[in-house]
């Protein structure tokens, strides 16, 4: 498995028999997508394209491919805003390079929308906070998360 998901494989064995029907089906994590499968997917049959049952005749090593989104939320301390600012924490893949962006109006079009960066992170333990002390007086603002170039 690559990415944020699990697979459910259905039924769930370390050996199985001859000519045991196994279903395999992918899950993304939230916020993730599932994108496709790979390895010994011949002769599966694809009930659509995040599930599949294979007959088992061989030993098979199928891989399910899942996005590596970042995942931003607001931090509460003991349930409380920070005063000091917004607290933002970023969990996404160790080691990447992230911008933080923040917009004051979302438009239907995200193309549209006029994003600042507030910084960026490089996140080294798979979790990394961010406080954007510059929201104190704003009624709205809304944070994404990036790959930094």
């Amino acid at each position: 498995m690559e990415g944020r998901g699990r697979v459910q494989t259905r039924p769930y064995r370390t050996h199985y028999s001859a000519g045991t029907l196994v279903t395999n089906i992918a899950l993304p994590d939230a916020n993730q997508a599932f994108t496709g499968w790979a390895g010994d997917t011949n002769g599966a049959v694809f009930l659509d394209p995040s599930r599949f049952v294979l007959t088992m005749n061989t030993s098979k090593v199928v891989t399910a491919h899942f996005t590596i989104r970042p995942r931003l939320e607001v931090v509460r301390c003991l349930g409380e805003l920070s005063r000091d600012g917004f607290d933002l924490r970023l969990t996404g893949d160790l080691g990447e390079r992230y911008l933080i962006q923040t917009t004051r109006e979302l438009a239907s079009t995200p193309n549209v929308m006029l994003w600042t960066d507030l910084g960026a992170l490089t996140n080294t333990l798979g979790m990394v906070e961010f406080l954007d002390t510059t929201n104190t007086n704003f009624t709205q603002r809304f944070y994404r998360a990036e790959e930094a170039p």
